[in-house]
């Protein structure tokens, strides 16, 4: 049976499964929340059945429970809010407590202590809801609406909030984030993760971009957010769906009474400090501006006439943008002499082995004769001249990017009676997104040449309905839906036919052949050319979630159980370089020297004219190209039941263990569509002789067999539709323990562990990229081609090895297992102090490796002549040749790029906090975090290095990896003129001043290598004795004397992780006041500034053995930033 079949016959069993227990869908991660707590006499004793009726603040609504035999009660399904809760019993005084604030996603523990008197006295009490978490060992931290909206968040991104939360880290920091669309990722890094391992929800709706996991597809305004809640550790199974982490956004509801909000944030270049890296205030125009409303949905005496029934929430915001980012707009050009042939280094001609002519000047000079004239057409259409000087740095891109988005949400809540909830919801996301460049296109492009305009058409709904199906059993059902939508259009100078003079002649005319093909230097000129992710045309994610959610309360235990079931399609073209791609590494014109028999070495280390200097002449070093880019629609599917108890083993201790299941299958693409290279139907036998240059030498009516190896998925070929059936089921059980220590509800003791899964997507095996496989698409790969008529006038498409896509055949989901321990106090004056140990081990993570990759030879990691530039890595002649030779394991192939899941990642951590919530006028968190992180995934081309020793690599997660992490928030009520009175009251006093700073050390980078015929290196190496500590300058970040080039047919032994990046340093400050017409209408004034003291904070540190700017900054973090808001509110 096929997977498609599979999933078709699942619909009705799920659907009757869901309907026996109550309904037809789950809000898969609810963001409701839960009242628990125990009713006590005067001696202690508990107090079954007492009458509790918990009341909403904002909307009247009621709910009813009676306590437990051992006096307990928990109330689920509750709207997040503010509430007061009453309990009564005969022959005891009514207890009311008030104010209890109710947060996403959290257990609020409420205890209600009766005294002996009648039901006509009683006890009223306000907030006491316990600011110590003593019901659950769930590792988390929030930020509530009150904090959002006042504290200033750089670009208007919740995501900026992750400096108050220890185990978090905003890994864009002193950067304005973006307000969501194409032109925002996500930055949180969680615990150590990846950014794709932390999944979003939005009031419990799958917000993600399905293929790459990095981009939520909507990022609502802060002003309609009730709360962002972040799940780290020890959460419970209901929320472990996806993820190693879980971000939970819950939006704001209507309320009784009408209340809204319009604000409008403003910036300009005017009044912000210059870039570091600029010689002038870069062009920056920003109105961010919305307004929403919410209250009752009534029709005068005729229908909801107590407005208690149905409520509205809508909101809409706005963003016009003109901005030249900070980072990613430096580069190198080439100069004026290297277009004319004129370099400063010695240049070799390969035509007679000799260093062409010197001028006057001592430079040395190409003949114009000799200058490919189709290089001079690309470079003077492509490349703009230089217009800027800083280090090697000499272009700079001050074209502004152009963002136009608009934003909307319509949220209906209706309460048929105390017993039914229901809920309705629609958001949308719209967004035009011009770049001023390609950089975002996977290429590294800075030049205003061309660029590419982003349309984005999100979408989440959601209709969702809770259910009290008797006082101890409440059902929550839900059906919900995500799309993420795109087009990726190119503009500016983008095909063959607009550039003058300019010829290729290129083995394969398919789809959009016609672009001009990417070209890439070694030594820092930026590549140029079009990459094969661009265009993009209609790119959509859909994912449909459906299940069910039931929580059941008997004696002590409180029992949830549901199941969920993900529908998810992704439809898109897969990334292929039909336009061809060159690279140009000095391989032909840098000086070489004897070194040993087999190979030489270039005598000097490659600079940028070695590699311009080969343009100069079209001698590439590298071509590939692929004959077409297929659409492809694939389907996956995920369905998880899960079981938890939480129970009460004794009044101050609570035990959780619960279970999630998880039936995730490798999503799969249209049946006998891809072929997957599978080692064991490969046949060296079958193999083709493959000369040096890549070329194969024998026939096509030879024995060789063009498809050795490669197998087609779907019916009647013996083959699964997505290839692997080894990995389908996953277990994922929880734990944990809290413990009251002194049964105060000051002091807390929490631990626990757990299990949860990413799963395997688009971007990350074979059901997308293998449609780009032979037969149906072929691929050529060349060493030495001329550029850019790589076939000549007339010829025939030479027959060379195809690089393929391959997916492992034991493949499978990541697995995150976390587990932490800690304590937390209450002090005096409300101050809340804790201390955590956490940890995440990480198995099977995902990445990618070259399963073709050369084989180690005698002491080598690859066979020296490689190194020469004219021999490829994939070089074959079998026995009965004069000099036979296998380089690699899989003739007849070039790379063969393997989705695997054989990477660890480990990460370990202290977490110091200390929080003092809002009283008298101040709030304040610190959050403190030391970790170490630890993986054997590396960037580049493949995330492990060498496949036959995966752990070789192991060393400081990159880009991850930051020791120590300080975020501290402060909102404070100035007491200036407080008790002053007439003007100077209403102009001066009032204020109210807020902060964000950010203090952290740098995160951990890897050495790279870009040098003539480095071969299959990739790294340089690492000096013997010599300290890698630099002087901390932009013009040397670390000790470049550290490192040298790598000795021929070796990988280089630089250690992963091994230099450490720039530190930031970050203050982020708002002073705003409130103008009253009434109490509850007024207009609020804010004065914003971020990096408000103007601290350099480096963000791009050139690793780049070889480059010119090797050892250098080269981009750095937002200087200083000033805005101005207006919000009323009513």
């Amino acid at each position: 049976m096929s997977l498609r079949a599979s999933r078709l016959a699942l619909l009705p069993v799920s659907f009757l499964t869901l309907a026996m227990i109550a309904g037809s869908a789950l809000g898969q991660l609810s963001t409701t929340a839960t009242i628990s707590g125990t009713v006590t006499d005067a001696t202690g004793a508990v107090v079954p059945d007492a009458d509790i009726l918990i009341t909403s603040t904002d909307t009247r609504v009621t709910t009813s429970r009676k306590s437990t035999s051992d006096g307990t009660f928990v109330v689920p399904g509750l709207t997040v809010g503010t509430y007061s809760i009453t309990v009564t019993k005969t022959g005891f005084g009514n207890y009311t407590a008030t104010g209890i604030i109710l947060h996403p996603a959290v257990t609020s523990t409420v205890n209600a202590g009766l005294t002996v008197g009648s039901t006509n006295t009683s006890v009223e009490v306000s907030a006491v809801a316990s600011l110590v978490e003593t019901s659950t060992a769930e590792n988390s931290n929030s930020v509530d609406a009150a904090q959002v909206n006042t504290l200033p968040i750089n670009g208007r991104n919740y995501q900026g909030l992750a400096t108050m939360m220890p185990g978090a880290q905003n890994t864009s920091a002193g950067t304005a984030l973006t307000t969501g669309g194409r032109s925002t990722n996500n930055v949180l890094s969680v615990n150590g993760m990846q950014q794709n391992k932390t999944f979003y929800a939005l009031d419990g709706v799958w917000n993600e971009n399905t293929g790459n996991m990095n981009q939520t597809s909507v990022v609502p305004n802060p002003d309609s957010l009730g709360e962002v809640r972040v799940l780290q550790n020890n959460y419970s199974a209901r929320y472990s769906l996806m993820g190693s982490s879980v971000v939970l956004l819950s939006t704001k509801s209507g309320t009784r009474d009408f209340h809204g909000t319009a604000w409008e944030f403003i910036r300009n270049e005017d009044l912000n400090a210059k870039p570091f890296f600029s010689t002038a205030i870069l062009p920056y125009k920003q109105n961010i501006f919305g307004y929403n409303i919410g209250g009752p949905v009534f029709i005068p005496k005729v229908y909801n006439r107590d407005r208690n029934k149905t409520f509205f929430f809508f909101s809409e915001q706005f963003v016009i943008l003109h901005q030249t980012p900070t980072g990613a707009i430096t580069g190198i050009t080439p100069t004026d002499n290297q277009r004319a042939g004129i370099f400063g280094t010695p240049i070799t001609n390969p035509a007679t082995g000799k260093l062409f002519p010197q001028n006057t000047a001592g430079q040395y000079v190409i003949p114009a004769a000799t200058i490919n004239t189709n290089s001079t057409a690309f470079v003077n259409a492509l490349y703009p001249h230089a217009n800027y000087s800083s280090g090697s740095l000499n272009y700079i891109n001050t074209v502004p990017q152009v963002t136009n988005q608009r934003d909307d949400e319509i949220k209906i809540d209706h309460d048929f009676s105390s017993k039914f909830h229901l809920l309705a919801e629609y958001l949308d996301e719209y967004q035009k997104y011009q770049q001023n460049s390609l950089s975002g296109a996977q290429s590294g492009e800075v030049y205003s040449t061309n660029g590419e305009t982003d349309f984005t058409h999100n979408k989440l709904a959601q209709v969702s309905l809770s259910q009290v199906l008797t006082p101890n059993l409440v059902n929550t059902t839900n059906v919900a839906m995500n799309i993420f939508d795109l087009d990726l259009n190119l503009t500016g100078t983008a095909l063959n036919t607009q550039v003058p003079g300019f010829n290729p002649s290129l083995p394969f005319a398919g789809y959009i052949s016609n672009r001009i093909p990417l070209v890439t230097f070694s030594g820092g000129i930026g590549p140029e050319g079009i990459p094969a992710a661009r265009p993009l045309t209609h790119a959509a994610d859909l994912d449909d979630t459906v299940g069910d959610d039931v929580s059941y309360l008997h004696g002590r235990h409180f029992i949830q159980g549901g199941v969920t079931i993900v529908f998810n399609t992704k439809r898109q073209n897969v990334s292929s370089a039909t336009n061809g791609q060159f690279t140009f590494t000095g391989s032909t014109t840098t000086p070489t020297k004897a070194t040993d028999a087999t190979t030489t070495q270039k005598a000097q280390a490659t600079t940028l004219d070695d590699a311009f200097a080969d343009f100069l002449l079209g001698s590439a070093a590298t071509f590939t190209q692929t004959s077409g880019q297929p659409r492809v629609a694939v389907h996956g599917m995920e369905v998880s039941p899960y079981l938890e108890d939480r129970f009460k083993l004794t009044k101050t201790v609570t035990v959780t263990a619960g279970l999630r299941g998880y039936y995730m299958p490798l999503p799969y693409g249209p049946p006998k569509f891809e072929t997957n290279f599978i080692p064991t139907s490969y046949s060296l036998a079958a193999a083709p002789t493959v000369a040096a240059s890549g070329a194969i030498t024998n026939s096509a009516a030879s024995s060789a067999n063009p498809l050795n190896g490669l197998v087609t998925n779907g019916p009647g070929t013996g083959v699964p539709q997505n290839f692997s059936g080894a990995h389908t089921w996953y277990a994922g059980p929880v734990f944990g323990l809290a413990w009251d220590v002194f049964g105060d509800g000051k002091t807390s003791f929490k631990g626990g562990y757990g299990i949860t899964f990413t799963r395997v997507f688009t971007n990350q095996d074979c059901s997308f990229a293998c449609a780009v496989n032979p037969p149906a698409i072929q691929s050529v790969s060349l060493v030495n081609p001329t550029f850019p008529a790589v076939v000549g006038t007339g010829a025939v498409r030479p027959a060379t090895i195809a690089a393929v896509s391959a997916a492992d055949q034991n493949i499978q989901a990541t697995q995150v297992q976390s587990y932490s321990a800690g304590v937390q106090h209450e002090f005096p004056h409300n101050f809340i102090a804790s201390a955590t140990g956490a940890s995440s081990q990480v198995r099977h993570l995902l990445g990618t490796w070259n399963y073709n990759q050369s084989l180690h030879t005698g002491v080598y990691d690859f066979d020296p002549s490689i190194n020469s530039g004219s021999v490829s890595p994939y070089y074959y002649q079998p026995a009965g040749f004069a000099t036979p030779a296998q380089f690699s394991p899989y003739p007849g192939y070039a790379a063969i790029t393997t989705y695997t899941s054989r990477q660890n990642q480990n990460w370990n951590a202290l977490e110091l906090s200390l929080k003092h919530p809002v009283t008298k006028g101040l709030f304040a968190t610190v959050a403190y975090t030391y970790s170490h992180d630890l993986s054997t995934f590396t960037s580049g081309t493949y995330s492990v290095v060498d496949p036959y020793n995966p752990s070789r690599y192991y060393g400081n997660a990159e880009g991850l990896d930051c020791r120590h992490s300080m975020g501290i928030t402060l909102i404070y009520d100035l007491p200036i003129f407080e008790n002053s009175s007439g003007l100077s009251h209403k102009l001066l006093g009032g204020w109210k001043f807020s902060d964000i700073t950010t203090l952290r050390s740098g995160t951990a980078l890897t050495p790279g290598l870009s040098v003539a015929t480095q071969g299959n290196a990739v790294r340089p190496d690492k000096v013997v004795g010599t300290s890698i500590v630099g002087p901390h300058i932009k013009a040397q970040w670390f000790n470049t004397a550290a490192y040298v080039r790598p000795a021929n047919g070796f990988y280089g032994n630089a250690a992963t992780g091994s230099v450490r990046g720039p530190g930031l340093v970050d203050f982020d400050m708002a002073l705003y006041k409130e103008f009253h017409y009434n109490e509850t209408t007024y207009f609020e004034f804010r004065a914003e500034s971020f990096n408000t003291f103007n601290h350099t904070n480096f963000t791009t540190i050139n690793t780049t053995f070889g480059a010119s700017a090797f050892g250098q900054a080269t981009n750095a973090a937002d200087p200083r930033i000033l805005e101005f808001a207006g919000r009323v509110h009513f």
